[in-house]
């Protein structure tokens, strides 16, 4: 975000430059002045007719390659411009306290072998400085080795996890990822399990953070000790689709067992077997011995097909729907009743199965759409039903002008 004057002034003879969002915020405290790089950076707010400092009143990224593409003139740019070059580039990255990296390294330039060497060990070190840091306490905790700063976040520091955060890859240094770090401290067995990797991206970890469920399964943690390097996030997401399926599966066919069994085999392809045989099992299994168990009825789905798409709306259907397509869709049952899911038959341009969900505002999204033996469909079934979902969501955006109308 770009603020531009009126908002904002740079002051050439003090090299400060001050922002004023009292229109923005609607609000008499919103004036903020950031200090010189020579002064240290500090951050003051107008308050009762004087400046005080205030840190955690301001975190604006000030180093940006936007800003240093506007016009020399423009306060922002001109501020920019007095930071050393070489100090602006390593605090680039960050998108969070940035602000506070700045401050540090002004303050203690030598901070910068730690900044290049390990920048997230530098940016969880800039989230321990007080809430007013002084030049002598950015200096303090910048002496400190990395096992001791990561001690002092982590509540405990080891070699072996400064190894590891020498292994991680593409962080963002985004509001987000300073969330993963918490989620981090909280669950450090996450890091043990990819202890063994050479590298680790960054938006696996943050993906793993958020499933921690996963690492219950052998197969998981298998995978996880010989990741290939390329694309791992998108491989763990398909794993994770996998195992999705494979439980739902199981619960229909062995209630209460199927966790238990699927936990404990040693590869994915395992998994994958027992995907396959489990979806061969329901589809030969007799509909009148589901129907049974589980009743004829689904809930009606709330959004209406084509003359090329039909809505599932029995188990009958359902279970024909996956013996005819060969695949798993006969193992959402239970999924179709207790949430806002949906099942339609496709067909043409291809015949296809197609899942939709629907969303808390009322519309609708894809979750799959899956041709015979879960083959990936065209582009020009995609485009189709991509099309009939922007038209349902089309229609709910214009009852609900209605409504406010």
């Amino acid at each position: 975000m770009i603020v531009d004057p009126p908002y904002c002034r740079f002051f050439r003879d003090s090299r400060r430059i001050c922002f004023d969002l009292r229109r923005v915020y609607g609000a008499s405290w919103a004036v903020f002045r950031v200090r010189s790089w020579e002064e240290g950076f500090w951050v003051e707010k107008r308050a009762g007719g004087r400046w005080r400092r205030d840190e955690a009143a301001f975190d604006y990224v000030l180093v940006s390659e936007e800003i240093s593409s506007l016009p020399a003139d423009h306060p922002l740019r001109a501020y920019h411009d007095t930071i050393p070059a070489n100090m602006a580039e390593l605090a680039k990255p960050f998108r969070q306290h940035q602000l506070r990296a700045l401050q540090t390294l002004a303050a203690y330039p030598r901070a910068s072998d730690l900044i290049q060497q390990n920048p997230l060990i530098f940016w969880i070190a800039t989230t321990l400085l007080p809430s007013e840091p002084s030049a002598d306490a950015i200096a303090s905790l910048f002496s400190l080795r990395r096992a001791s700063i990561l001690e002092r976040f982590f509540g405990h520091g080891s070699k072996s996890l400064v190894r590891f955060f020498g292994k991680l890859r593409n962080p963002t240094f985004e509001p987000r990822d300073f969330a993963a770090l918490k989620k981090l401290k909280a669950a450090p067995e996450v890091a043990w399990n990819l202890r063994h990797l050479p590298t680790v991206d960054w938006a696996l970890l943050r993906f793993l953070l958020g499933r921690q469920e996963l690492f219950r399964f052998q197969a998981v943690r298998n995978l996880l000790r010989n990741m290939p390097e390329k694309a791992p996030h998108r491989l763990i997401l398909n794993v994770e689709s996998l195992l999705r399926d494979v439980l739902r599966l199981g619960e229909t066919l062995r209630p209460g067992h199927a966790l238990e069994h699927v936990a404990a085999l040693p590869t994915m392809d395992a998994v994958a077997q027992i995907h396959e045989r489990w979806s061969t099992d329901l589809n030969a299994t007799h509909t009148q011995r589901i129907i049974e168990k589980y009743g004829d009825d689904l809930p009606e789905p709330l959004f209406p097909g084509t003359d090329s798409i039909f809505p599932i709306t029995t188990v009958t259907e359902l279970l024909e729907e996956g013996r005819a397509m060969h695949h798993c869709v006969g193992g959402y049952i239970q999924t179709l009743r207790t949430s806002d899911t949906y099942i339609y038959r496709m067909m043409r341009p291809e015949r296809a199965t197609i899942e939709i969900h629907r969303l808390a505002d009322g519309k609708a999204r894809l979750g799959q759409c899956k041709l015979s033996h879960n083959r990936k469909p065209s582009p020009e079934t995609i485009a189709a039903v991509n099309a009939w979902i922007a038209t349902i969501n089309n229609k709910c955006l214009y009852h609900e002008r209605l409504l406010h109308e």
